[in-house]
């Protein structure tokens, strides 16, 4: 399974593991790093973690149902798979990346 933005690129065996490697260094453009930080910080880091891992899951589910319902044939109903899959993505790039410490 291979994953890309405009600036990154992640491939893994799962689809769960390549989106978790995309996510995991992510780093946002300089615009959207300078408005960040002019907004005040979360008070808790947990609930970012449980946001991305449930949105992961449902993003997971999405292009399972996809790959499912077209080698079912049933074209349309993949189409709104492949619709929900986006707007989740577009989600999880909302949620401020986590540095995680090395």
């Amino acid at each position: 399974m291979v994953l890309l933005t405009q600036d990154r690129l992640a491939y893994a065996t799962r689809f769960s593991d390549a989106l978790a490697q995309l996510l995991e260094g992510r780093g946002a453009p300089p615009a959207a790093a300078a408005a960040a930080s002019s907004k005040p910080a979360e008070s808790t880091q947990e609930a970012p973690a449980a946001d991305m891992r449930s949105l992961v899951d449902r993003a997971n589910q999405a292009l399972a149902d996809y790959r499912r319902l077209t080698s079912e044939g049933r074209l349309g109903d993949a189409g709104a798979k492949l619709d929900e899959l986006k707007r989740t993505l577009e989600e999880m790039n909302r949620i401020p990346a986590r540095n995680p410490a090395r």
